[in-house]
């Protein structure tokens, strides 16, 4: 029989590698709140920094224990709120971990020193987003949900829309029910979520939309997006749930996903959190007129492809419409802006600045070569821009904020 320790250090490296399946990854929770796994934890982390690591850098022993505490701190025992993270893999051009947890923040790095005075003393600075998103009925009016009246908002059809607690709901009634959308929008810098008529609950990220029927009266229910958003299905095994995306149709029954279909980021990406779907190229007829259907949509069907994902998986549709293979990616750094948070691992800068650029509305601009090198990286959303950019002064990458620009530089 496999020894304790053995089985550490293998479902470590599972965990390492992303390979540790939920229940391997609950077993090495379970395992490393006992203080004698917990010390084999911290020094396979130590090992597996030294590793990684050209230039020699390693884990010290308080840097380990308090990512050990990050790690299993349960959220209601923290005064600050703490997202638990998958260890992430760590290559040599990894720079620095940093979690940031308001304004307190601390550097996994041997060699790097406190937050420089510059940054204290920058005199501009971007608030984070805020709840809030825009409502167009109809009729094509608008209603602003973040100052809207508690209650009734309005009528559609047959289907009331309330405002309820802040949080917007659908409440169909009885007799025949007409085919009328609505849309909710969010800006750069804003955030929403709301229940549609069928109890299904949708978060919107920052500049996205969500085209909806105010009823589902048909035999699915469909709704259209752009920007991001991750869907909580309500279970109804007879009308199946479909997102359109782009070129990307998500299919579910009962199940936790998430879409990323924002214009800068190459294509559109959907991941599982939980359940199953089917996902496949949107069909080129679906988005052609009655009359351009007809003669394209035997065509259509022969081109089109799906696949079946499993929790924990994601796949792709490109530019140029192309069908990925399902990947095994970390969901907490998927969906970490539901819950509040900017979670990167191994994530190049520009990546992480077009969503920093998304949620505080700003534009970056570079100037010269853009670095090349990696960044794990979990930070807090209700912090200020200052604080989030930490990261990159304390990684020799020179930034200023003019106006609504952040201008960067190495």
């Amino acid at each position: 029989m496999q020894s304790e320790e053995a089985r550490l250090k293998y479902l470590f490296q599972r965990y390492f590698n992303k390979t540790a399946s939920q229940d391997e990854r609950k077993e090495l929770a379970d395992l490393i709140s006992d203080d004698h796994n917990k010390n084999r934890f911290m020094q396979l982390m130590s090992e597996t920094w030294e590793h990684y690591q050209n230039d020699g850098d390693w884990i010290t022993a308080s840097a380990s224990d308090a990512m050990l505490k990050h790690i299993l701190a349960k959220e209601e025992t923290s005064e600050v709120p703490v997202k638990r993270i998958a260890w992430p893999r760590l290559a040599a051009a990894a720079a620095v971990l940093i979690i940031i947890a308001g304004a307190a923040w601390f550097i996994i790095n041997n060699n790097k020193k406190e937050t420089p005075a510059a940054i204290q003393e920058l005199a501009q600075d971007a608030a984070p987003g805020s709840y809030k998103a825009q409502l167009t009925l109809a009729d094509g009016s608008h209603i602003t949900l973040d100052s809207a009246a508690l209650g009734q908002l309005a009528k559609q059809g047959n289907t009331t829309v309330i405002n309820k607690a802040g949080e917007l709901l659908y409440k169909p009634e009885g007799g025949d029910q007409s085919i009328i959308y609505n849309t909710i929008t969010t800006n750069r810098g804003e955030t929403y979520s709301f229940s549609l008529a069928d109890g299904s609950k949708v978060w919107l990220n920052s500049a996205s939309t969500v085209r909806f029927p105010v009823a589902f009266t048909g035999a699915d229910r469909r709704i259209e997006i752009t920007g991001e958003v991750f869907v909580k299905v309500a279970k109804d095994k007879t009308h199946p749930f479909i997102v359109s995306a782009s070129g990307m149709e998500v299919k579910a029954l009962g199940t936790e996903f998430n879409v990323n279909a924002y214009g800068d980021e190459g294509g559109v990406s959907a991941t599982l959190v939980e359940g199953s779907v089917s996902v496949g190229r949107r069909p080129a007829y679906a988005k052609a007129s009655a009359g351009e259907a007809e003669g394209r949509e035997e065509k259509a069907k022969e081109e089109d492809q799906s696949v079946i994902l499993k929790p924990g998986e994601q796949v792709s549709v490109t530019q140029s419409s192309q069908l990925s293979q399902p990947v095994q990616v970390q969901i907490e750094e998927v969906i970490g802006w539901k819950d509040g948070f900017f979670h990167f691992e191994s994530a190049e800068l520009p990546a992480i600045l077009r969503q920093f650029a998304r949620w505080y509305d700003i534009e970056v601009v570079y100037e010269g070569p853009v670095t090349k090198r990696k960044f794990f990286t979990i930070v807090q959303r209700s912090s200020t821009l200052k604080n989030v950019l930490a990261l990159l002064q304390d990684n020799n990458i020179n930034y200023k904020i003019e106006g609504k620009k952040l201008i960067v530089s190495q």
